[in-house]
């Protein structure tokens, strides 16, 4: 069994090179984005890359997608803030099902989320088949409403369940 990041521990993704900084997330006003720029409190913080964390900084030296894991007792609370998209996507995926495949329940808190494409629906979705197939549970948690308007227009809200706490 794969030992996992304690609560303090966080792993950070680069942000993605096709989209330019400052430009807007899909579906968020603008006063959300600047609210999400950052990670909530109540999550470890790693703006900028440090030992152990995944990934590579951009020009800035910040990290655009970042990853909490809080387990606990056969659950792991996933806390993700910033971007997923198909620069990021890959660390979330490995977690994801790394985590399942340990026999974890897994919640994904999005709720500091700014942005979503296609690629991280389909990360959930696949972390949501695995977990069908071992017998635990996967659900997303605070999901805000652009994340719930792409889960409908893809057509996963049928199969992602999103709760609101």
């Amino acid at each position: 069994m794969r030992a996992h990041a304690s609560p303090e521990e966080a792993t950070a993704v680069p942000k993605a090179e096709s989209r330019q900084e400052g430009s807007p997330a899909v579906g968020e006003p603008p006063e959300r984005r600047a609210a999400a720029s950052e990670p909530p409190a109540s999550v470890a913080s790693v703006g900028r890359p440090s030992a152990g964390e995944t990934g590579a900084p951009d020009a800035t030296g910040q990290l655009d997608l970042h990853i909490s894991l809080r387990p606990d007792a056969g659950h792991a609370v996933v806390a993700v803030w910033g971007e997923i998209d198909l620069a990021t996507v890959a660390t979330l995926r490995r977690e994801l099902l790394s985590l399942i495949d340990d026999g974890m329940a897994v919640t994904v808190d999005v709720e500091q989320l700014r942005f979503i494409d296609v690629a991280g629906v389909n990360t959930l979705v696949a972390a949501w088949e695995r977990a069908q197939q071992r017998g635990a549970i996967f659900r997303i948690v605070h999901a805000g409403q652009s994340v719930r308007r792409l889960l409908a227009l893809t057509g996963t809200d049928l199969i992602l369940t999103t709760y609101s706490d």
